[in-house]
């Protein structure tokens, strides 16, 4: 089942937990995106996004008879402040990251990163970083027909997939 939508051009995200949950709320962040394109006629900020999709997740926690999303949540996007990420919990609450990872190996993945990543990092390096860490925790389960890997140039402000060519070279590379 699909993992990784984009949002809007400079916008996408990863999910883990139940894909009905991240299909209703993926739509409503590319409504969100679009009704800023209409009313301001620029793209909408990361972390406004990033907001406003906390806010709706957060109040499905309030309500008697309305069951909370159960899903996680990696928004990535570039915007006029620059590259960020940022992680959304099913209670709501978000974080901003440098790196980060969800779903299975989780905490291992982030262990990784915090013991591999650099500021400076390229896009490249970072691309390779995320195999490697999944190699490293999810040892035989990773493949390049199992990844699926989205950039956002900073400089360019637009999603794009690799495709399984560009992840092959990324994975034998690091492999």
């Amino acid at each position: 089942s699909q993992k990784l939508f984009q949002i809007d051009e400079h916008i996408a995200t990863v999910v883990a937990g139940f894909n009905s949950d991240a299909r209703l709320l993926v739509e409503y962040a590319r409504n969100e995106a679009q009704i800023n394109r209409l009313l301001y006629d620029e793209p909408v900020d990361v972390e406004y996004l990033v907001r406003r999709l906390s806010n709706t997740v957060q109040s499905y926690t309030q309500h008697a008879g309305m069951r909370p999303f159960g899903i996680s949540m990696l928004i990535g996007g570039v915007d006029m402040v620059g590259a960020s990420l940022y992680q959304l919990d099913p209670t709501g609450i978000y974080f901003k990251y440098f790196a980060s990872a969800i779903g299975v190996g989780r905490e291992d993945i982030l262990k990784y990163f915090r013991d591999n990543y650099s500021v400076n990092i390229s896009l490249d390096e970072a691309i390779s970083l995320g195999i490697r860490g999944s190699i490293e925790v999810l040892k035989d389960e990773v493949a390049p027909d199992r990844l699926r890997i989205g950039v956002i140039k900073a400089d360019e402000k637009k999603f794009r997939v690799l495709s399984y060519e560009e992840t092959k070279k990324y994975y034998e590379r690091v492999k």
